[in-house]
């Protein structure tokens, strides 16, 4: 249990980190770009350390990310299951001819009637 504690403060060590982030883009200190920039960042650091490296093993001495069990597989599954049944279920979304809706024929914005117009 006092394991579990130390490597609940170390975790709680970050958190600052991105309230303070937070608290600068609030405060106009940040832009936009910015803020996209240190988003591609984390996300890049997200995918080394859950690909390539897991520190969770170092930091809080925890099992790897990824590691293959029970409920990793029944997620898996399941994800490849509702994948399936929106293919099935939503077909014109997922093959490139089936999909009427971005037709000229079937478009309800008036501007874009006009230039669907200049095109036929």
């Amino acid at each position: 249990m006092v394991s579990t504690t130390r490597s609940a403060y170390k975790v709680m060590v970050l958190w600052p980190v991105l309230a303070a982030i937070a608290v600068l883009y609030f405060a106009k200190a940040l832009n936009h770009t910015a803020m996209f920039m240190i988003t591609a960042a984390f996300l890049v650091c997200d995918l080394t350390c859950v690909l390539l490296w897991c520190p969770l093993r170092l930091l809080i001495k925890a099992r790897c990310c990824i590691t293959k069990n029970f409920y990793s597989w029944s997620l898996f599954f399941m994800a490849l299951l509702v994948w399936e049944l929106y293919i099935l279920m939503y077909s014109e979304r997922f093959w490139e001819y089936s999909n009427e809706t971005p037709e000229c024929s079937n478009c309800t914005n008036k501007l874009y009637t006009q230039y669907c117009r200049k095109l036929t």
